[in-house]
């Protein structure tokens, strides 16, 4: 077979960074010389989070697989909220996690609408081995995803070939459609975008069926369209967009990984210029994502934002009386690994 990437999930990204780890490191000198903060080898210069890693390594991402989880960070601006997140990343996949950083603004992904939410969280999903062959993140890579999720269903390993026999195809896609955790209309795409990989798919309008498949996952598109293509029977929508997520969750960790870390950073404070029914519409969307998240095997969501999103008497929590006792406050003091805001 023609293999063009090489990897084997975690292990593959802990010797590639150690490999190098001195052309990173001048690479952080360099940024940080400039006053740019670096993206990549966070770990080489981070201080002052070791045991917050620690207790995450051990209570959080350690679970992963057996539970959903959710916490809240809470730190007024320029307090290190994004330099935490891109250090959580690093450790998330060493330790065999996808990562998704999505930033809840109004425009691109409003916690009110959460179809939204799901299409940013399915184009920015990382995973260990694109994170380490890239110096260059670009969004839409859930592809990836899909290929690594081939290889490892069909071979056990996550080398990525650009051809796969029949048999291969066969084993992976049965393995795929007896997982009742996954959305059957989630896995009849996945199947179609595999499809594309067997010798006979090879054909000038390949890459444009691939693309028509990713475009399905970020709600682009019509329903008779991908009806009379692919056979499904719904977009993903605002009524089943929790679902969707779940059945994502299901995928990623039928594909080998121990989960799917998301990163929410509500960088622009966006409930605080929503309108109020608006509002009212990602309050309750966060708390029945709280309510659910035990059921959501293989999710670690990490929810970053001000302390005026708890405070505020207009737009934070405290004017919805449900959602602020399942989350609570900070404390003002300094935070401990095993600190639990919910309830």
């Amino acid at each position: 077979m023609d293999l063009h990437v090489a990897g084997t999930s975690a292990s593959f990204f802990s010797e590639r960074f150690n490999m190098d780890k001195r052309n990173l490191a001048v690479q952080v000198l360099e940024s940080l010389r400039k006053g740019i903060p670096p993206q990549r080898g966070v770990e080489l210069y981070s201080v002052g989070n070791e045991k917050l890693i620690d207790g995450i390594k051990k209570y959080h991402l350690s679970g992963i697989s057996d539970r959903g989880i959710i916490r809240f960070i809470s730190g007024s601006w320029g307090s290190g909220k994004t330099h935490f997140f891109r250090l959580l990343r690093e450790v998330a996949f060493q330790h065999d996690c996808l990562v998704s950083s999505v930033e809840l603004d109004l425009n691109s992904a409003a916690l009110n609408k959460f179809e939204k939410v799901f299409y940013a969280i399915v184009s920015h999903v990382l995973t260990p081995t694109y994170y380490s062959e890239h110096e260059r993140i670009e969004t839409a890579q859930f592809r990836t995803v899909l290929q690594e999720s081939l290889a490892y269903l069909s071979t056990g390993s996550r080398l990525i070939a650009n051809k796969i026999a029949h048999e291969q195809f066969v084993k992976a896609s049965e393995l795929l459609m007896s997982n009742h955790a996954i959305d059957i209309d989630f896995k009849k795409m996945v199947q179609h975008y595999w499809q594309t990989f067997l010798p006979e798919s090879a054909a000038p309008g390949v890459a444009q069926t691939r693309e028509e498949i990713l475009q399905w996952f970020s709600g682009e598109g019509s329903l008779g369209q991908y009806r009379k293509r692919f056979g499904v029977s719904k977009m993903v929508s605002k009524e089943n967009a929790k679902l969707m997520l779940q059945s994502l969750a299901g995928f990623v960790r039928q594909a080998g990984y121990r989960g799917l870390v998301i990163l929410f950073d509500e960088a622009e404070q966006a409930y605080s210029v929503m309108r109020k029914s608006a509002l009212r519409d990602a309050q309750n969307n966060l708390l029945s994502l709280i309510n659910n998240i035990e059921s959501l095997s293989g999710l670690f969501m990490v929810y970053a934002t001000t302390p005026d999103f708890y405070t505020d008497p207009k737009h934070g929590i405290d004017t919805y009386g449900a959602l602020a006792g399942r989350i609570g406050k900070p404390e003002q003091r300094p935070p401990r690994a095993l600190d639990t805001l919910l309830t």
